[in-house]
């Protein structure tokens, strides 16, 4: 591992982290107390069935709110919401090229 790639950060830049925040805010905002606590176990990935009980509402209930809340996500952050959090920033994709084309450069001059 060279020192530039420890360098960079893993993680989002924080001016990313905190526009998601934001959106985020203020779709809670809008979520009843079930939507909420489904909302933690997915971004816990804690099981949804954890919830039966606590709700004493049936596994199709809690899965109808789930799919409540995506409708709802969709709709306040658009379509692609749910594709766009799961990329990985494109800072990352640039510099995945750059230790690529070097391993390249590296190889042909070795052989």
């Amino acid at each position: 591992m060279t020192l530039g790639e420890m360098l960079p950060a893993r993680d989002d830049d924080p001016a990313t982290q905190a526009c998601r925040r934001v959106d985020w805010n203020e779709l809670v905002k809008q979520l009843d107390l079930k939507t909420k606590a489904v909302l933690l176990c997915l971004a816990t990935c804690e099981e949804l069935t954890s919830l039966v009980k606590r709700f004493r509402k049936s596994r199709s209930t809690i899965q109808n709110v789930k799919e409540r809340l995506a409708k709802v996500v969709k709709e306040l952050m658009g379509e692609d919401i749910l594709r766009q959090v799961q990329e990985r920033p494109r800072w990352h994709n640039d510099m995945h090229v750059t230790r690529e084309k070097l391993a390249c450069r590296w190889e042909r001059s070795t052989t």
